[in-house]
């Protein structure tokens, strides 16, 4: 038992601390030696982006969310969002119809049927070279969807994840999310080694070839990092590309 317990101990310290710092000391051995990955940008580089946002009685929130999509910085030409009613029984169909915007379309499903399985609709109704996936309650910034596109014009880079961050009902930055603050720093040198493991599920974007249905109980953030990763490509996180949630 004595053995068990200390062996249970020393995993879990290799996980919160020995990883993390295993992972600062090879970034800093790979930049001396010149072998960190740069962050390849390209500003000019704009692909049909489609949005896809699964919804399930978000009266609250989505008006907002449409305005805040309709404000980002990408040309407008160049971008729509897919809201996918997931058995709706609020107004929220209602409200996302009165929007009024062509680039906002709206998808049914009559019976609820979770959140993957409505994102697997959305995909197949999309015409967008990159698929950005985002939750109604996540606020981009304006600049978002172009940081985190700009990222894909790297051929090598399949999915590129934004970052969260808590505020306050004022829009002030929150004091808390430690935890997450600390698995985005782990994610950040993750990308300047080899690829990250799990995506932020509030903004991130994949290209339309890497996109693979996935299984209506299968959580979507966690498993299209892995398929960019079996097919040969590299999730990467974007510390530029950020969404605002309200603590």
């Amino acid at each position: 038992m004595t053995m068990l317990f200390w062996g249970s101990a020393l995993l879990l310290a290799y996980a919160f601390a020995g990883y993390p710092l295993l992972l600062e000391a090879q970034v800093r051995l790979a930049r001396r030696r010149g072998r960190a990955s740069v962050q390849a940008a390209d500003n000019a580089w704009t692909p049909k982006v489609s949005v896809l946002l699964a919804v399930h009685n978000e009266e609250a929130v989505i008006e907002r969310k449409i305005r805040n999509f309709l404000q980002m910085e990408y040309p407008e030409d160049r971008i729509d969002l897919y809201v996918v009613s997931d058995g709706c029984t609020d107004a929220t169909e209602t409200l996302t119809e009165r929007c009024g915007s062509p680039r906002v379309r709206l998808l049914r499903q009559t019976e609820r049927g979770g959140k993957t399985r409505a994102l697997n609709r959305a995909a197949a109704e999309a015409d967008g070279d990159i698929f950005v996936f985002t939750d109604a309650n996540a606020m981009f910034r304006a600049d978002c969807i172009r940081r985190l596109v700009e990222r894909l014009a790297d051929p090598a880079i399949g999915l590129v994840s934004g970052v969260s961050v808590y505020v306050d009902a004022s829009g002030a930055p929150s004091t808390g999310g430690v935890y997450r603050r600390y698995e985005e720093w782990i994610k950040a040198r993750e990308s300047d080694l080899f690829s990250i493991v799990g995506a932020d599920g509030a903004a991130y974007a994949m290209r339309r070839e890497f996109y693979v249905p996935l299984e209506p109980e299968y959580i979507n953030d966690l498993l299209h990092p892995m398929q960019v990763l079996l097919v040969g490509g590299r999730a990467v996180s974007e510390p530029r590309a950020v969404v605002e949630e309200e603590a």
